[in-house]
């Protein structure tokens, strides 16, 4: 695959600026093999949302991305958001830190809300040995504002992974501090 490389990796990606050329693949690159894949996925989320719950789940899912762009600071790092959660890719520098946040993410989810938050964490390298694609770009929007677009299949094995086998959930730590500074719903 590709070569390690470090947290400026998304930065210095060029954003595709016509939504045309979204499924072209030549505009995006191997995510490094060094990074991870973070998935954070609320418990019962759909049950919650029949019951009026939307928002309580909707603040729980953009908290995950708060406490890890908090962690981050300035330097951006691709993520989607799912509603009830996110997927974000991780560099080695970062991991640690994003591990804490997304912990005490956790411990705020249950204390709160009464949710249980599951937080998965897989080495992209480990996708790359079972021959799955992990591709990242970014489309431009207004201003200097872009999203996160990433393709391949090692996504959707990351998921299935992480439903299936606790070895990739993340513990919840009962002294981890995070941060939500920044945090608006609107």
């Amino acid at each position: 695959m590709t070569e390690p490389l470090n947290a400026n990796f998304y930065e210095k990606i060029i954003p595709i600026k016509d939504p045309l050329l979204l499924t072209e693949t030549r505009y995006y690159v191997d995510c490094p093999d060094n990074w991870f894949i973070v998935i954070t996925d609320l418990k019962g989320s759909t049950a919650a949302i029949s019951k009026g719950k939307y928002k309580e789940v909707n603040v729980i899912g953009v908290s995950c991305i708060v406490a890890c762009k908090n962690v981050f600071q300035q330097t951006d790092f691709p993520y989607i958001f799912g509603g009830d959660g996110a997927t974000m890719l991780v560099p080695p520098e970062f991991i640690e830190r994003v591990k804490v946040a997304l912990s005490h993410t956790q411990l705020v989810a249950r204390k709160q809300f009464g949710f249980d938050l599951r937080v998965g964490v897989i080495a992209v390298k480990e996708l790359y040995s079972k021959n799955k694609q992990l591709m990242v770009s970014k489309l431009s929007l207004k201003g200097s504002s872009h999203i996160a677009l990433i393709k391949g299949g090692a996504l959707t094995l990351a998921e299935k992974m992480i439903k299936e086998s606790s070895q990739f959930l993340l513990p919840e730590y009962s002294t981890a501090t995070g941060s939500f500074e920044g945090l608006e719903c609107r």
